[in-house]
C-alpha cells in the first residue's frame, strides 16, 4: 500500500497552508500524495475549507497536523488552544492530539 499523509493545517484562503502557528482563520485537510506537504491538483482534497471561528482565538504549537495511514499522528504531541476573553470569565480550552492519533480536550 502505498504512503500516504493526510495534512490539516491553517489556512485562511482554502488554497495553501500558511505556515501560522495561528488556526483562527479557517483550515483545509487533504492527502498529500507527493508529500510536499502543500495543496495541489495532484492531492485529494478531504475538507475543503473550515470557516474561522468568530469568537475567541486558536493558537497552535505546530503549523500542521500530519497522520499516516493508520491514523498516527507524525511528528509530536501537538495542543492547540481555544481562548475566549469576551465571556464574563475567560473561556479556555485545549485540544490535545497525541502521536497515536488520540484526540482529547482540556479545560
Amino acid at each position: 500500500m502505498p504512503r500516504k499523509t493526510l495534512i490539516v493545517c491553517p489556512s485562511a484562503d482554502a488554497q495553501r497552508c500558511d505556515r501560522t502557528l495561528d488556526w483562527s482563520q479557517g483550515a483545509i485537510a487533504f492527502v498529500d500524495i507527493d508529500r510536499n506537504d502543500q495543496l495541489n491538483p495532484s492531492n485529494e482534497l478531504i475538507i475543503e475549507r473550515l470557516n474561522p471561528i468568530r469568537y475567541g482565538d486558536l493558537q497552535s504549537n505546530r503549523y500542521r497536523v500530519r497522520f499516516n495511514r493508520l491514523g498516527q499522528s507524525l511528528g509530536t504531541n501537538q495542543t492547540i488552544n481555544y481562548t475566549n476573553e469576551d465571556f464574563a470569565h475567560s473561556h479556555q480550552r485545549k485540544i490535545i492530539i497525541s502521536q497515536q492519533g488520540r484526540i482529547r480536550m482540556t479545560k
